[in-house]
C-alpha cells in the first residue's frame, strides 16, 4: 500500500511543474495604441511594444514576416483596419518599405498578423 501512496506523490510532483506558467502574466487579446510609447523588433518572431506607465508587451508574429529585423529602420509598420485605437491578436499589419510607401508602391508588400500581447516582465 506504501508503494501507491509514494507513486501517487510522484505523479503529482511531475504535473505540478505546468503550474509554473502561473508565474507568468496572462497573455492580452489587445492594447491601447494610442498609450504606445516605443516598439522595438524582436527578430526573428516578435515586436515589443512599451506603453505608457512602463508596461510591456510582446506579440509573437512568427517568422514568415519578412523584414522584421528592419522595422522603424527602412520599413515601416502599417495596420491594415484598426478597431478604434485598440491593436488586437489576429489583427493585420504589413511591413512597408519606406521608400516604396512614399512613391505609393506600398501595396505590394505581404500581410502579417500579430499574436496575443503577452507582458514582458523586466529582467533583474
Amino acid at each position: 500500500m506504501n508503494r501507491k501512496i509514494v507513486f501517487g506523490a510522484i505523479l503529482l510532483a511531475i504535473a505540478a511543474p505546468g503550474s509554473a506558467r502561473q508565474n507568468q502574466p496572462p497573455a492580452t487579446t489587445c492594447i491601447d495604441g494610442e498609450r504606445i510609447v516605443s516598439r522595438h523588433a524582436q527578430v526573428p518572431d516578435a515586436i515589443d511594444f512599451t506603453l505608457t506607465g512602463g508596461k510591456t508587451y510582446r506579440s509573437r508574429i512568427g517568422p514568415s514576416c519578412a523584414h522584421l529585423a528592419e522595422l522603424d529602420r527602412t520599413y515601416l509598420l502599417v495596420l491594415e483596419e484598426q478597431q478604434g485605437r485598440r491593436i488586437c491578436g489576429g489583427d493585420r499589419f504589413r511591413l512597408i518599405d519606406a521608400v516604396a510607401a512614399r512613391s505609393g508602391g506600398g501595396g505590394g508588400f505581404p500581410y502579417c498578423r500579430f499574436g496575443p500581447f503577452e507582458r514582458v516582465t523586466p529582467s533583474r
